[in-house]
């Protein structure tokens, strides 16, 4: 099993890039510690490459619990359609 193993093209090249951003932005952040300057305007870019790292994970929690929750939903419908059919047929047998 690779890395990229199931991975979508755009996802592959949103985890290199991603990964690569990571490590230029920890290399600035040591750049910026040397120099006693302020490490808040590269904050956000940390943000923003972590999301970029995660998100086919993110992407795959959000499709099972769509997944699931379309799947209860089914499982209800059909569970009150039964339902109701037997109990249509059961007022017809005593009409």
């Amino acid at each position: 099993m690779t890395l990229f193993d199931g991975l979508h093209l755009y996802e592959i090249v949103l985890l290199v890039l991603g990964v690569m951003l990571f490590f230029v932005l920890v290399v600035i952040l040591i750049i910026f510690a040397i120099q006693r300057r302020g490490i808040t305007a590269v904050l956000p870019f940390f943000i923003a490459s972590v999301l970029m790292i995660a998100f086919p994970a993110i992407c795959d929690c959000v499709r099972g619990a769509i997944t699931r929750i379309s799947t209860q939903l089914s499982g209800c419908y059909l569970r009150r359609r039964i339902f109701r059919r037997y109990i249509d047929f059961m007022i017809s047998d005593f009409a």
